[in-house]
């Protein structure tokens, strides 16, 4: 699955990153006491200034209310306990805290970003420059949390696991509950109310921790208040069948990242050469995680997927019945259940790269569980996967919005 392999943000934070100056500050990481459970470090690294971020929602989106951009947005780097595949690792992300009173109590929000392949892209890899652009809706008034995801920042030493469900959903908690201490000791007031929202791989960790989150309830004193995921694919199987029933897919540096991140994640036997040609296997076995992006990625592939992949596997990936990766694509689909939480998918009508099938099916499914407020956004306007990323985003940050009181 492509998720947003290319810079969804096309315009608008292409944009931003030519607009935005932004102040750096080298501090060094805050000293703390060791009474944290999760937190490890923080430090400050950088203000975002609101009137430069209203220019760029007008250059992008003239229709957008800049009204709702309030504040300037105060960057902080987090690291705090996590594990991975049983083991305690450290992992990181982005904190970014609306530049007001430390009295008043903003609602939280937890942003997805979508997939990346090297670590320069990484939302903690800061640079002057903003990577993910989700760090702007601080200046709408949410103390903005946005995980680097494991295999990126700071637990850079192990492998991604892309589309692991339980992954992104437990390392989220993680991080919530290392930022509640961050605040704590930063003496910043906060509600104890989250809202989510993501696109592409972004939407699929929007709805893999919600469901975790509603199921499991890892946070019993916090009320989820609403979530929005767009262009994403919640069943692994049927996005297998999109990709497999035709001769060549548009994106195949999705299907090097999803087979190479099960073959790491769920330690399967045998090397990266049963999957791949072999003038492709060596290369995949690096390509994630390290200098190159998903784009540059894309380029040393092949479209044709007889030339990428070896007969054997492509042949049992078609019919689902290759040993190992059946039973990964079963387990981190996210199957229907009844959502309590108010939520509002998204998916563009031309999209080649993600069949809005996928989330149509979902959305009826949900519904048919007794799910009562859902929304269902078909963008018809967007170009496509990249397209769709931005608007997405914006309309999905106003739809949260209106659940707030801010």
């Amino acid at each position: 699955m492509k998720i947003a392999l290319q810079r969804i943000y096309l315009l608008f934070f292409c944009t931003s990153l030519l607009l935005i100056n932004v102040s750096c500050e080298e501090n060094e990481p805050t000293a703390l006491v060791n009474e944290d459970e999760y937190l490890v470090d923080y430090e400050r690294i950088a203000m975002i200034e609101a009137n430069q971020l209203k220019a760029v929602a007008q250059i992008f989106q003239p229709s957008f209310d800049i009204s709702f951009i309030q504040y300037n947005a105060e960057l902080y780097k987090v690291t705090f306990q996590s594990e991975y595949k049983g083991e305690e690792i450290i992992s990181s992300g982005l904190v970014c805290i609306p530049a007001a009173s430390q009295d008043i109590d903003f609602p939280v929000l937890l942003g997805f970003h979508p997939s990346i392949g090297s670590q320069k892209e990484a939302p903690t890899s800061f640079n002057g420059t903003i990577q993910s652009g989700i760090e702007l809706f601080a200046s709408l008034g949410y103390i903005t949390l946005i995980p680097d995801y494991i295999g990126f920042g700071s637990s850079a030493s192990v492998p991604h696991p892309y589309l692991v469900r339980s992954s992104v959903s437990e390392n989220s908690v993680e991080m919530i509950r290392a930022v509640e201490e961050m605040l704590d000791e930063l003496g910043q007031a906060y509600q104890k109310e989250i809202s989510m929202i993501g696109y592409s791989q972004g939407g699929y960790n929007t709805l893999a921790t919600l469901r975790h989150f509603e199921s499991t309830q890892p946070l019993e004193e916090w009320e989820i208040t609403a979530a929005a995921a767009g262009g994403s694919a919640y069943d692994l199987n049927r996005l297998r069948e999109q990709i497999f029933q035709g001769e060549t897919y548009g994106s195949p540096e999705s299907i090097a990242y999803l087979i190479w991140s099960y073959h790491e994640y769920y330690d399967l036997p045998g090397g990266l050469e049963q999957y791949f040609q072999e003038e492709y296997a060596d290369f995949i076995a690096d390509a994630f995680g390290n200098d190159f992006t998903l784009g540059q990625v894309k380029g040393r592939l092949t479209r044709e997927l007889d030339q990428l992949l070896q007969e054997d596997f492509l042949a049992g990936i078609r019919t689902n019945t290759y040993e190992g990766f059946s039973e990964a694509l079963d387990e981190n689909s996210i199957d229907p259940w009844q959502i309590q939480t108010p939520l509002h998918l998204y998916h563009a009508t031309k999209d080649s790269v993600v069949s809005i099938d996928n989330s149509r099916n979902f959305f009826d499914e949900v519904t048919h569980t007794g799910s009562q407020e859902l929304r269902f956004t078909e963008m018809t306007e967007a170009t496509g996967h990249t397209g769709a990323g931005a608007p997405m985003l914006l309309d999905g940050i106003l739809w949260l919005l209106s659940f707030q009181n801010l």
